[in-house]
């Protein structure tokens, strides 16, 4: 049989068996008291140790929280970029678009000098009233109607093109309405 070796008594049986009237030696008592303070010191460390490892993982999500933050901000200036560039390229539409009007009313103007009337070509240029497909005066030319057509149907083709790329509904964005001005 092998040998059982038996732990010292701690200090709290100690400090019992002195108040039970039993007897402990200087060494014991002296021995088993270090050993409950390095016990306790050693807890204490272990819980410093912990608290300081929990409040580094705390720091570091709120530092992913912050750099993700940042990215928002980031992103925010990118859109904001993007909405200057589309409300410079919607100014340009509806320049083009005015250009076009002028245009298609000057042809008209001078078709009129030239005594032609609605519905009537020459020379494979001619013109008519608005009608159930444009809702203007249209140019003819070469026998093909050339309408101008609203400048709402292009952008709202390129919004809702824009939407089905990224797999948005209609809805998304909500009802468009008069921005802020400027």
């Amino acid at each position: 049989m092998g040998m059982t070796t038996t732990e010292p008594p701690t200090f709290a049986e100690l400090r019992q068996r002195i108040l039970d009237g039993g007897d402990v030696t200087p060494e014991e008592y002296e021995r088993a008291r270090v050993l409950a303070e390095l016990d306790e010191l050693q807890q204490q460390a272990d819980q410093r140790a912990a608290t300081r490892q929990a409040e580094a993982e705390r720091a570091a999500r709120f530092d992913d929280l912050r750099t993700r933050a940042r990215g928002i901000l980031d992103q925010r200036q990118q859109r904001d970029t993007l909405a200057d560039t589309l409300r410079q390229t919607l100014a340009e539409m509806i320049r083009i678009q005015d250009a076009m009007e002028a245009d298609r009313d000057a042809v008209i103007s001078g078709l009129l000098a030239e005594g032609i009337r609605p519905g009537n070509e020459d020379h494979g240029i001619g013109w008519a009233n608005a009608d159930a497909f444009t809702q203007a005066d249209h140019i003819r030319l070469d026998g093909n109607r050339v309408a101008l057509g609203n400048i709402r149907v292009p952008i709202q083709d390129a919004l809702a093109g824009a939407l089905a790329d990224t797999g948005k509904v209609r809805g998304y964005i909500g009802a468009i309405a008069p921005g802020r001005p400027r």
